[in-house]
């Protein structure tokens, strides 16, 4: 279940006057006198190969001057040119300067891109708190993306004290504007019952939207609860036909989890077979920090217990079912305490 935050935002920002407009000789003289606006769309003109042949290096130029000046959407498109490296040569440290200065005019997408920046350490040095700071300003003016991934900090404990509570009230305001990543993150809260009521009916409700819109981790969790039947039917052809899904959409658990599958459903040629690689995903799936899978922990008790694919161990079988009860996996806690007996 791929935890994944919402990413950079690449909108070139225009209006509908400017988009209606063309590259005309007398915007390029406004441009050359200095008019701000006129710079900016030029600017937008070669960067989209509007009436003149597209020219990354050009619409940097105009940007450049337009941003120069002060306008804030050129400030966040020259940034854009610089992580991107497009019409310039790449610099996070130059992105990071023109967002901040639109970002401290209110600019919201440089709010948002400004705190990525500080999230992964693009520029700056990686500061969880002032990824926060600049997500929260972007989130109070009702961006989705950083709504989500104000969310995801909280939901961590990533600059902020860890808070499920908020982390749902966030990924909630998110996932009503449509956000896929919003409505997962939510659903899975509501999976495992962090910050909400366990509830897997809204889980398969949420995960059902999001997956619907390709998003690949929505997929995954929704073949979860068709595998298990938590808030639906118990249906392993449904199971299965999510996690293909997920995994046409490049999501790495859905592979690991298809071992699972095979390994639940009693497939013996599967188990004969392909133990030592059904041990090593199901391994990987258990010990990923950031999206731990609770099932893969409890299969590889399994493994640990009954020798699949590496030797019998009974104390990483407990270890592993220890870890699994943590994420309120009935079945890991009933197996835990037998063998504790």
């Amino acid at each position: 279940m791929k935890r994944q935050i919402s990413l950079f935002l690449f909108t070139l920002l225009t209006s509908i006057v400017a988009i209606a407009q063309g590259y005309s000789s007398d915007l390029l003289k406004r441009a050359q006198n200095g008019e701000v606006y006129a710079q900016f769309y030029l600017g937008y003109c070669y960067e989209i190969g509007r009436g003149v042949n597209q020219d990354y290096a050009k619409a940097a130029e105009w940007y450049s001057k337009a941003a120069e000046q002060g306008d804030d959407t050129s400030q966040f498109n020259l940034g854009l040119c610089y992580i991107e490296g497009r019409g310039v040569t790449r610099d996070y440290n130059k992105a990071v300067q023109w967002f901040r200065r639109a970002a401290e005019k209110g600019h919201v997408n440089s709010q948002y891109n400004l705190g990525l920046c500080y999230h992964f350490g693009y520029g700056v040095n990686q500061d969880y708190a002032q990824a926060v700071e600049w997500y929260r300003k972007a989130a109070n003016q009702g961006l989705p993306s950083a709504q989500c991934n104000l969310g995801d900090c909280y939901e961590k404990g990533h600059g902020v004290t860890q808070d499920y509570s908020k982390a749902a009230e966030w990924y909630r305001k998110a996932a009503d504007k449509g956000s896929g990543a919003a409505q997962y993150s939510l659903g899975s809260l509501y999976y495992y019952g962090h910050g909400v009521a366990q509830d897997y009916a809204k889980t398969v409700e949420l995960c059902r939207k999001a997956a619907d819109k390709n998003y690949a981790s929505a997929q995954f969790l929704l073949g979860v609860c068709y595998q298990y039947g938590r808030g639906v039917s118990k249906d392993t052809t449904k199971a299965m036909e999510w996690y293909r899904k997920a995994e046409e959409h490049k999501d790495e658990y859905s592979q690991r989890f298809l071992s699972i599958h095979h390994f639940e459903v009693g497939d013996q040629q599967f188990k004969e077979e392909n133990y030592s690689d059904a041990f090593i995903n199901l391994k990987a799936a258990a010990e990923n920090q950031v999206n731990p899978i609770p099932q893969a922990m409890t299969l590889l008790a399994g493994c640990y217990e009954y020798g699949y694919g590496t030797a019998v161990d009974l104390s990483k079988a407990r270890y592993w079912r220890q870890e699994a009860s943590k994420y309120n996996d009935e079945d890991a806690k009933r197996a835990l305490q037998i063998l504790k007996q």
